[in-house]
């Protein structure tokens, strides 16, 4: 529960690497290529960061390097550069056609679900207008573009309308009971957030850890502005503090599950390793259902070490190896 407000997919974690590295990450126009072992630089960086784990961290990086805009960007004689945006190494002709290698393949991929939508479309709306369909879809996808779908953009939502109220981070403030109704009344007419994503989100955060551990007795329930309302009674901290043992024993459950999981899958992974693999080959990996083709470059006990096009080193399993 106390990583309820890390970062948890791709696009989050890009942004924020935007944010703290403006002169080597972007969202939008030209990419600039990036130093080889970025990972590392960035780990190192946020070293002591709770909010971006390595394997989260990983796959964002994964998916911003084999981002059309960032393989149009892998091209003969420019720079590769670091989290200061400053210039490294130069990328070569084998780099780059890598990279334009994968950029046919995934525009293949993408030209090809793009033709199997349209047939089942065609099949689905076979006697409406191709057109009408079409502006219908575009409309609904532009109307639901901008409402809150999860509940950690509810909760950074609400914290941003209610600062005195609804925190992200620090300790938390008790809410005042019935704050519900409260919220849909100042946020009457606000077609971004439904009643039950926004329950669900008040419930996401009223369980989680941080909040628990303010629930004392004595201290005041708060309304959206801040003002002081009704104390909390013992009856009601000794509630919480049962919510907050159930929890942290259910945590510390799942925790051991899938520790006492892993000799397994090192073990399944030891036995299916390659035998006739060797470093400089040039094999294809399956990767969040992509397949990319790579180069090894370092063959270990349990896992091999590959570099892709854009030249960011990757660490797959090889179970992930395509023959």
């Amino acid at each position: 529960m106390e990583k309820q407000f890390q970062l948890t997919n791709n696009k989050e974690i890009i942004a924020y690497l935007a944010q703290l590295f403006p002169n080597c990450f972007t969202l939008e126009g030209e990419a600039k290529p990036l130093k080889i072992d970025i990972f590392e630089d960035i780990l190192s960086r946020l070293d002591s960061n709770q909010e971006l784990s390595k394997s989260k961290l990983r796959l964002a990086l994964r998916s911003y390097t084999t981002s059309w805009r960032y393989l149009h960007s892998i091209k003969t004689g420019k720079y590769r550069i670091d989290l200061n945006g400053h210039d490294h190494e130069v990328i070569t002709q084998e780099q780059m056609d890598l990279a334009q290698e994968q950029l046919k393949i995934s525009k293949e991929k993408a030209k090809q679900r793009s033709k199997k939508q349209n047939k089942d479309k065609t099949g689905a709306n076979v006697h409406s207008s191709p057109r009408s369909n079409s502006l219908v879809e575009t409309a609904k996808r532009m109307e639901k573009q901008f409402q809150l779908t999860n509940s950690k953009e509810i909760i950074v939502y609400l914290a941003q309308q209610f600062p005195k109220c609804f925190s992200l981070e620090g300790e938390a403030k008790p809410l005042k009971i019935g704050i519900f109704q409260d919220i849909l009344s100042r946020l009457d007419g606000k077609e971004e957030l439904s009643k039950t994503k926004l329950r669900i989100a008040l419930r996401v955060y009223t369980n989680n850890w941080r909040y628990l551990y303010c629930l004392k007795t004595g201290v005041h329930r708060v309304d959206l502005d801040g003002n002081e309302g009704e104390i909390i009674t013992q009856q009601q901290m000794d509630y919480a503090q049962q919510q907050l043992k159930e929890s942290k024993g259910k945590a510390k459950e799942n925790f051991k599950k899938r520790t006492d999981l892993k000799p397994n899958l090192v073990h399944s992974s030891l036995q299916k390793a390659p035998k006739t693999l060797q470093i400089g080959d040039f094999v294809k990996v399956s990767l969040s259902n992509k397949t990319l083709k790579v180069q090894i470059v370092n063959i270990e006990k349990d896992h091999i070490k590959v570099k892709v096009g854009s030249g960011m080193q990757l660490t797959v399993k090889p179970e992930h190896i395509i023959k």
